[in-house]
């Protein structure tokens, strides 16, 4: 192997690859987060990865749907159902902004509402399990709703590690710019010699 050559590291499963470079995302923007946090977006990655798996869940289907007919799915039903939408709904939007924003691009819909809505949902979600006693799980979907926007720079981050090569990551970087407004990601690429509108740019992340 040349010394230019990048280097293979075994990993013994999926959770573990996508915890390493998950927590140390985390470091590199510092982003104070629960552990249970940190367990949930790895075990989210691990399932997604698999390649039909936003295809086949439910959160798939509905991610097809008009936005409107979104807002009034997760008015309705019994609330056993209504949680599993919003838990299901809020998965498959921060993997696909976090991963895939360039696929919104010809959408009605853009990046930003998909965060606020995801966020939003896990937010509902919160707010249903503390009322059905998981004080537990109502925490950590509250900081996953709080939150949102920041764990969907975490999966970029994790996104230009696992699919994009170097010498193209630096595009990708600027198109999740350009869809989601990120300052995680502005910064970045501030850093990295790109000029952006002042108006547009927020600087660093608090």
């Amino acid at each position: 192997m040349g010394a230019d050559e990048p280097r293979i590291v075994p990993f013994a499963d999926l959770r573990e690859f996508f915890d390493d470079l998950v927590r140390a995302a985390v470091r590199r923007q510092r982003l104070a987060t629960r552990d249970d946090s940190l367990r949930y977006l790895v075990d989210l990655l691990a399932e997604f990865s698999r390649a039909d798996r936003l295809d086949r869940s439910a959160a798939g289907e509905y991610l097809r749907l008009p936005f409107l007919a979104l807002i009034r799915h997760a008015a309705i039903g019994d609330p056993r159902e209504k949680l599993r939408f919003l838990i299901e709904f809020g998965d498959a939007t921060l993997y696909l902004v976090g991963f895939f924003a360039d696929s919104l691009r010809h959408g009605l819909v853009s990046a930003e509402e998909f965060v606020a809505a995801g966020g939003a949902a896990y937010g509902s979600a919160a707010r249903l399990l503390d009322r059905q006693s998981g004080r537990t799980l109502a925490e950590m979907f509250g900081e996953l709703s709080e939150k949102f926007a920041r764990f969907v720079d975490v999966f970029t981050e994790v996104s230009e590690e696992s699919l994009f090569p170097r010498d193209a990551s630096l595009l990708h970087l600027y198109e999740h710019w350009v869809r989601t407004r990120s300052a995680w990601a502005a910064t970045k690429l501030q850093r990295a010699g790109v000029l952006l509108a002042p108006d547009d740019a927020d600087g660093d992340p608090s």
